[in-house]
């Protein structure tokens, strides 16, 4: 949801968005929302898809009804609720971003300590999102799945 400014520690959907603030010379740090500190190596966006099916629905009215995350949440579990009973293929995107070439102008942002804003206004990051557009062949997809050799989670 482009519109959220806060952040539920309960909603799977609001755990499955994370940036890494990167650091390939140390440890990279994990944030729920943008990172509050400058970025060595820059900024990881990541988003979990759900990987559970209701099995007969391609799309709802909010386009996300259909599908609903692991029991144990983005990362953990199995798609036991009766009504998301099928296993879909994970999808993980990440996006990485070159955010150290502007830390000699963080001074000039309104919130130096975070300076960035995406272009729908969220300087938070929990209103992150992405969307999955279907581009394969009829049944090149389902010949995919079919065929799988994946974990429980789809990998």
């Amino acid at each position: 949801d482009p519109t959220l400014r806060t952040y539920d520690p309960t909603s799977y959907a609001q755990q499955a968005v994370t940036f890494l603030c990167l650091d390939f010379s140390g440890t990279s740090v994990r944030y729920n929302s943008l990172p509050p500190v400058s970025c060595p190596s820059g900024v990881r966006a990541q988003i979990n898809f759900p990987s559970c099916w209701d099995g007969k629905n391609t799309d709802s009215v909010d386009h996300k009804s259909h599908v609903a995350f692991l029991s144990g949440g983005p990362d953990s579990g199995t798609c036991k609720d009766p009504n998301f009973p099928v296993t879909l293929p994970r999808i993980f995107m990440e996006v990485y971003w070159d955010t150290v070439s502007f830390d000699s102008m963080r001074s000039e942002a309104m919130n130096s300590t975070q300076p960035f804003v995406f272009a729908y206004g969220d300087a938070t990051g929990y209103g992150y999102h992405a969307d999955f557009l279907m581009g394969w062949d009829k049944g090149v997809l389902q010949k995919a799945v079919d065929n799988c050799h994946c974990n429980p989670y789809g990998d």
